[in-house]
């Protein structure tokens, strides 16, 4: 004898809703049998991608049905529309939405009737609550720790960007002396601390305050066999300041009006040239 299993009036309600996966995105039910969701993921290029989920994936919290938000714009039976407000349903009942066509014409539609348009924006929490979807503890508790270590983080730094955005690690010292000189109005200062304490991190981390904040432009004059370190160095832990290397530039290719980021070495013919050249270009 053979037995055939009958499917439930929640299985049968399940087919044609809408749902979402974290991955997926949003799609629809098409099928719901032998313990399986057959599932229809929109695609944001158009073309449609078929998955296949246990029938407790719901319950689970793999899938999540979809409450359309006010403004969202959908393809309804007579065209584009856009949600005016939701009408009436449940997790296991079909929703209802009031929306209004590009004609101004309203009318009452079923989530069957209904294809969203693929969003780029994530949903609200109202929405998440309204579908009961609820993170779970543990990432509440991540999401908790993130923040204490973010606001510990912007205490050590004194709130100066610059210390914090940079790639480096610094030691107390070199926040000291950097935090010292950001802090001052006028910053007029000589580093003079021992060969290998870093003053190459504390000048790289004022400089980047500096182009941060209001300077507009800025000139590095350093040694002749240092200006390819200067260079690399506020590139790749300095938050990708690009600047333009004048000793690597033919005189007669160089566009002064357009320089703002400037490395020069000190015995470049670059300071014997007429003040009109730098066209307000800040030595630093």
């Amino acid at each position: 004898m053979k037995f055939r299993r009958v499917e439930s009036c929640e299985e049968q309600q399940m087919v044609r809703t809408l749902v979402r996966h974290e991955q997926f995105g949003e799609g629809r039910v098409l099928a719901s049998g032998n313990g399986q969701l057959r599932i229809s993921f929109f695609g944001i290029d158009g073309v449609d991608s078929e998955q296949i989920f246990a029938q407790d994936a719901v319950a689970r919290g793999f899938l999540v049905p979809v409450l359309l938000e006010k403004g969202r714009r959908c393809k309804g039976p007579d065209g584009a529309c856009a949600v005016v407000r939701p009408i009436a349903g449940g997790p296991t009942v079909w929703r209802s939405y009031e929306v209004q066509y590009e004609s101004g014409i309203s009318s009452i539609c079923s989530e069957v009737e209904l294809e969203p348009v693929p969003s780029f924006s994530l949903p609200s929490p109202s929405s998440n609550l309204a579908v009961r979807q609820i993170h779970h503890l543990i990432e509440f508790r991540n999401r908790e720790a993130f923040r204490f270590a973010h606001i510990q983080n912007l205490r050590q730094g004194g709130q100066l960007a610059a210390l914090l955005s940079a790639r480096i690690d610094l030691h107390p010292h070199q926040a000291f002396v950097a935090g010292t000189v950001l802090d001052d109005r006028r910053k007029r200062y000589i580093f003079a601390d021992e060969v290998g304490l870093g003053k190459t991190i504390e000048a790289g981390v004022v400089i980047h305050d500096l182009l941060s904040g209001s300077a507009q432009a800025r000139i590095i004059v350093c040694p002749g066999p240092l200006t390819q370190q200067w260079l690399c160095e506020l590139y790749s832990k300095f938050g990708g300041q690009v600047f333009t290397l004048i000793d690597l530039h033919a005189e007669s290719s160089i566009k002064w009006a357009s320089l703002r980021k400037v490395i020069v070495s000190m015995s470049h013919r670059f300071f014997s040239l007429p003040q009109s050249h730098f066209c307000g270009i800040t030595g630093t």
